[in-house]
């Protein structure tokens, strides 16, 4: 992948979760010549306190933590200000991720 010139890392619902947290860390395996873009499309969650369903996210993305220790996994920009789970939400990721990166919600942007 070194030898690049483009190169895109795309993911749609939670791949776009994971394109978020994993953005530049796919950026290192490229030369500083190539261009690298990442684009989330539907992996922009939010944590409503509106929704009846408030803490749904929030269990689902501590079952993640401690069923596969993604702890790890996620950038400590992150989770040095913020417990694991809501480093699953894009909203808090975004101001550290130097890539260039595009986040889409399909079921709501018209193109």
């Amino acid at each position: 992948m070194g030898s690049a010139q483009n190169a895109l890392l795309v993911g749609s619902s939670a791949g776009g979760v994971a394109t978020a947290i994993y953005c530049d860390r796919f950026r290192r395996h490229f030369s500083n010549t190539s261009r690298v873009k990442c684009l989330s499309d539907g992996g922009y969650f939010f944590l409503s306190k509106k929704h009846h369903q408030e803490n749904t996210f929030l269990s689902m993305f501590d079952g993640l933590i401690k069923l596969h220790g993604s702890k790890n996994a996620l950038p400590t920009s992150c989770t040095s200000r913020l417990s694991p789970e809501m480093c699953f939400f894009p909203q808090n990721l975004q101001a550290d991720i130097q890539t260039p990166i595009f986040f889409l919600m399909s079921a709501f942007d018209r193109i």
